[in-house]
């Protein structure tokens, strides 16, 4: 049987821990229909998971699971909670490379969706980390989500001791880390990012933040003008969140090989 994950299992590693085997992942499309968070998530007041609606000329971009077995199929069910009908399983027709292919998707019930939710930081980490099968540019669209807890990671001027960590102020350092992929760090005076070439991870400091704190970020960078903020895959203490980052991709300047600013 086939399955055509959209959301959290998209990553594989998650199809793992979940005992959920499968022969092959492949990138796949499912036609008429957007992407949204509008399913109710347990843990934290206004979070959602992942869910697909029916909206006319759009598509939603995910991966193709070919050979799960039945057993599988099971698992799936019940961890999508399909016995309490959080979400149903359904059979679709989505697009891949090699033509149209049938296969089942999972779509939230009505009773357990509300609009206005928002991903969390370490839901969206899931998404992001189909990135090795999706589209640069649907991952690009994923990293323009807002989350409902707001984390920023930080690699210049905005660490601690440096000049502008007062915007920071009252802040929660979530801890050290760094990206768990690769980009290039420049610096000219102060640090810039690139999203490309893949150099070396980024190091920094990652904080929990509030959507005020946000704008004064911005401001200081210049986003989306100068800098462009973008949802990152960070890891602190072994375990991966996203966060915002900021890039720029007209910098130049020495590179530092490590990915580490200091002054």
């Amino acid at each position: 049987m086939k399955y055509f994950a959209y959301g959290s299992n998209m990553n594989a590693a998650r199809m793992e821990e979940r005992h959920i085997s499968y022969r092959k992942r492949t990138r796949a499309t499912l036609a008429d229909h957007r992407l949204c968070f509008d399913k109710i998530a347990s843990g934290l007041e206004g979070a959602g998971y992942a869910n697909v609606i029916p909206s006319k000329g759009e598509a939603v971009e995910g991966i193709l699971y070919s050979s799960v077995s039945e057993a599988g199929i099971q698992l799936l069910d019940e961890k999508e909670h399909v016995y309490t009908r959080h979400y149903t399983r359904e059979k679709v027709r989505v697009n891949t490379e090699a033509g149209t292919e049938e296969a089942w998707i999972y779509i939230a019930g009505r009773e357990y969706r509300c609009d206005g939710l928002k991903p969390t930081s370490d839901y969206l980490a899931h998404l992001l980390q189909g990135d090795d099968i999706l589209s640069e540019t649907w991952v690009d669209e994923l990293r323009d989500i807002e989350t409902v807890d707001t984390h920023l990671f930080v690699y210049g001027t905005l660490k601690k001791g440096h000049s502008n960590h007062r915007l920071l102020s009252g802040s929660r350092c979530i801890g050290t880390g760094h990206t768990l992929r690769k980009y290039t760090m420049y610096a000219d005076g102060i640090p810039y990012v690139k999203s490309t070439p893949a150099t070396s991870v980024i190091q920094g400091e990652i904080y929990r933040i509030t959507d005020e704190i946000l704008e004064r970020c911005d401001a200081l960078e210049g986003h989306p003008r100068w800098y462009r903020r973008k949802q990152t895959l960070v890891q602190t203490d072994g375990k991966p969140t996203c966060a915002w980052l900021y890039f720029c991709d007209t910098a130049d300047g020495t590179i530092l090989p490590e990915g580490r600013w200091s002054r």
